[in-house]
């Protein structure tokens, strides 16, 4: 851990004091511009709910933003101008800028997240690749702590980083306290790798690799070792690559690179079951339900019943897939940024109907509204909600111009123009 200590005023990491209401417009997005959208009647549906109101930011056009905490974050890595990467906060629904944090000098923002009551700044040194994390306080902007690598969100409000050794020796995982940056646990990487469980509150379990099989079972909240066993499985195949493993839901899953995928379950590393999958393609296998999501790397989507290994249906679909409920929602893979949108039953794999075509706005289905945008004949974007139990998308609004790369919560849609420039659209008016 490396000790920030008090940070002085002027300190390159402090954040800047926010300014002063009715401060002059800049080109930084010191001030934030209102303005009310005139809303358009649209043919064949309902005229979106009048007085939807917008807020712009001036914004940089290489940046990226995170909605989080209640509050919108958005990254500005102005490093090919000559200028110095910053990170930005606005309160939702937007109003005056909560401050501003510099970046080092040399660190190219990668990404930003909110774990344990932290909001995680992650850059990258472009010559030599190394990720580093930063946590501040979303709050204040504060720096918390800073620590090498890229970081993993585990359960109890730990973060698990897979740090090279100096050295050149092996990786070693640490586990690190969220809100503090303190290490809690550590342990070496041996040379199968590593493999994790992500749940809905982090990674639950992590699987060390060792030779000849050796497997070891962590908890990944506290790094206790839960079960330490050997699987003829996890050896080298024919050969002589490594098979392709990874965890989901209590079952580690060993797919031997020649047609065979095998379940083990994590708490005896019993072997439970084995189904023949498709040779030289990508396989994905995820929770749906009450049972596991296969999709392959052709258009195909199969539920397995995780207790058994067998397969209660396959259809040809082929996308991202959601459980909501008793329903899949599979968004279709395709290079066009509006997709088609349908939904599966999920005991049957029968089709219950289609969203037609959307651009989905990035957002958690399971826990925010669901947001589509659609390009209009003459131009604008449709924005409407999508609502998957009755298959039907109510309008929200439509936005003149190009709007592109949005996210949304429960209250705002946040999206971007091709110069920056950020839109905030009330969702709970």
């Amino acid at each position: 851990m490396i000790e920030l200590g008090e940070l002085r005023h002027g300190d390159e990491h402090e954040p800047e004091p926010v300014p002063r209401r009715g401060a002059p417009p800049a080109r930084t997005g010191r001030a934030v511009l209102l303005a009310v959208l005139a809303l358009l009647t649209l043919a064949a549906s309902a005229p979106p709910p009048a007085g939807q109101r917008y807020v712009t930011i001036a914004g940089p056009p290489e940046g990226t933003f995170r909605i989080a905490d209640g509050r919108l974050f958005v990254i500005d890595d102005p490093t090919g101008r000559g200028g110095t990467p910053e990170v930005a906060a606005y309160p939702l629904p937007v109003g005056d800028r909560l401050w501003r944090l510099r970046l080092p000098r040399g660190q190219q923002p990668v990404d930003l997240h909110l774990a344990a009551g932290s909001l995680l700044v992650l850059t990258r040194t472009p010559e030599s690749g190394e990720s580093t994390a930063t946590a501040v306080d979303p709050a204040t902007g504060r720096v918390r702590w800073r620590q090498p690598g890229y970081p993993l969100s585990a359960r109890h409000g730990l973060l698990l980083f897979e740090v090279q050794s100096p050295a050149g020796g092996p990786a070693v995982l640490r586990g690190v306290d969220a809100a503090s940056g303190a290490q809690r646990w550590s342990r070496p990487v041996p040379a199968g790798g590593v493999g994790y469980e992500f749940g809905p509150d982090g990674i639950g379990h992590v699987v060390l690799l060792g030779p000849s099989g050796r497997v070891q079972v962590l908890d990944g909240g506290s790094g206790a070792v839960l079960r330490v066993g050997r699987m003829p499985a996890t050896a080298t195949t024919a050969d002589g690559q490594q098979p392709g493993v990874f965890l989901v839901d209590g079952l580690l899953m060993v797919d031997d690179r020649a047609g065979t995928l095998t379940a083990y379950g994590l708490d005896r590393l019993d072997r439970r079951w084995s189904i023949p999958v498709e040779s030289g393609l990508g396989q994905i296998l995820e929770r749906c339900g009450d049972g596991l999501c296969l999709r392959t790397g052709r258009p195909g989507l199969g539920l397995v019943d995780r207790a058994t290994g067998r397969v209660r249906w396959r259809v040809e679909a082929s996308g991202t897939v959601w459980p909501l409920g008793d329903r899949l929602l599979v968004a279709a893979d395709g290079e066009q940024r509006e997709v088609d949108l349908v939904l599966l039953d999920q005991r049957t794999g029968r089709q219950l109907g289609a969203l037609g075509q959307w651009q989905l706005s990035w957002a958690d289905p399971t826990r925010d509204p669901m947001i589509g945008l659609r390009r209009l004949d003459g131009g604008g974007r449709l924005v409407a909600r999508l609502d998957v139990t009755t298959g039907r998308s109510e309008a929200l609004d439509v936005l003149s111009g190009e709007w592109d790369g949005c996210a949304n919560d429960r209250r705002v849609l946040v999206c971007r123009q091709p110069d920056g420039t950020l839109g905030v659209w009330r969702l709970d008016r």
